[in-house]
């Protein structure tokens, strides 16, 4: 059975179907490429929550330092602690924190490259309290930059009390 078409009438081609949906598919994708960037760039809310999260744990990694210290030495960039052998070769372990770019507190173990652990700050106390010869408590107070609260005060009590450098 043949199908009568009208004069002048044109069809598309099976090749200009599949160029057209082609076409439109690279298009939509594109767009929805667009969207998910888009989606993402707007802030959540979460940031605050990771942020924290951070400030925490190296909080946390600093209070485990000084509370194993064996010795605080304090320098214009920051302040370094002598701990005892954590890594088994007989040999006590430096732990350094010093002032990085962009306001970051860094950690490095024995003269490695610092890695942050803490930030950004606006600046850094350290306050030793000393009975005779001998630093009872340290107290480290983070002022805190773009973070809720403005201060963070970390406290602790020295057991192995390090002697005044």
């Amino acid at each position: 059975m043949r199908h009568a078409r009208a004069a002048g009438a044109r069809a598309f081609t099976l090749i200009e179907t599949v160029v057209a949906v082609s076409i439109s598919s690279v298009l939509l994708l594109a767009l929805g490429s667009a969207v998910l960037v888009a989606s993402r760039a707007v802030p959540t809310g979460n940031e605050t929550v990771i942020t924290a999260g951070w400030v925490e744990r190296g909080i946390e990694q600093i209070r485990s330092d000084l509370e194993e210290a064996i010795g605080i030495v304090r320098d214009s960039d920051g302040f370094h602690i002598a701990v005892p052998d954590r890594t088994g070769d007989g040999i006590g372990e430096v732990i350094s924190y010093t002032n990085m770019s962009g306001g970051l507190l860094g950690r490095a173990v024995n003269m490695d490259d610092p890695r942050p652990i803490l930030g950004p700050l606006k600046d850094t106390e350290i306050v030793m309290t000393q009975e005779s010869d001998r630093i009872k408590s340290v107290r480290l107070i983070f002022h805190m930059e773009h973070h809720t609260p403005a201060a963070r005060v970390l406290e602790v009590r020295l057991l192995n009390t390090p002697e005044v450098p």
